[in-house]
């Protein structure tokens, strides 16, 4: 068989304490652990150059099939995220193995911080599959986030301490948003995001807000017909002959 390969994010020590590793944290502080091996995730962030953007974290991303239905317990988490650099992270989630029909459709990442950061790209793929997915993200992730013109001018599309990823959801549409899959003549698949307006509303130049659509009024009463000059009326119809 083929070696197996484990990314742990952790300590182990012979008396475990948390506090000892509170600048660099990990997912457990523990003596012993078992794990079982599951695919391997690959995550690369970018980190944005804007000021004070890097973070110390951590923070946890998920992988998800959907908002609905995303992996919970085999996060990878991400720590000591440097301003405007890209960095890769690693992980093993063993509950692919139950689930070969897995199919990777967001990413939802979990600030544990009150350190903000603000990933500029982020991608995910899951080895020896074709699942992978990259998004532009404007955002900054924070534990207690503060209103979205608090980190910047021109102020970013959110500030959360969840947040699903996916095309629509970065959209940050005002109304509803279609979220198509497509696939290449190589069957790779990617999304494609739509918003959409209500039904008397027309979609902005921007693609995301919607403005009430523009009634046109052509409807002329029979006492205005009336009042416009014979030589000027419009004829309606066939001419007919009597």
């Amino acid at each position: 068989d083929p070696p197996k390969l484990f990314h742990f994010n952790g300590w182990f020590e012979l008396n475990p304490e948390l506090k000892r590793h509170i600048t660099e944290p990990g997912r457990f502080v523990t003596r012993d652990r078992y794990d079982q091996a599951g695919p391997m995730v690959k995550v690369t962030v970018e980190t944005s150059s804007a000021l004070r953007a890097g973070s110390m974290g951590p923070f946890d991303l998920r992988i998800c099939m959907n908002v609905d239905r995303c992996i919970e317990q085999s996060p990878v988490t991400l720590t000591h995220l440097e301003q405007g650099a890209t960095q890769v992270f690693w992980g093993n989630v063993e509950e692919l193995l139950q689930d070969p029909d897995f199919m990777l459709g967001g990413l939802q990442i979990v600030s544990h911080s009150k350190d903000a950061w603000s990933p500029r790209r982020v991608t995910a793929e899951i080895f020896g599959t074709t699942e992978k997915l990259s998004f532009n993200v404007d955002g900054w992730f924070e534990e207690n986030p503060l209103t979205p013109e608090s980190y910047s001018k021109p102020p970013p599309r959110f500030a959360k301490s969840e947040f699903y990823l996916d095309e629509c959801s970065l959209m940050v549409c005002q109304r509803d948003c279609d979220l198509n899959q497509v696939f290449d003549l190589n069957g790779k698949r990617s999304q494609v995001a739509q918003c959409v307006c209500n039904d008397n509303e027309v979609l902005k130049a921007d693609g995301r807000t919607c403005e009430k659509m523009e009634e046109k009024n052509v409807y002329m009463s029979p006492s205005d017909s009336c009042a416009v000059p014979v030589a000027g009326r419009k004829q309606c119809g066939p001419k007919q002959k009597f």
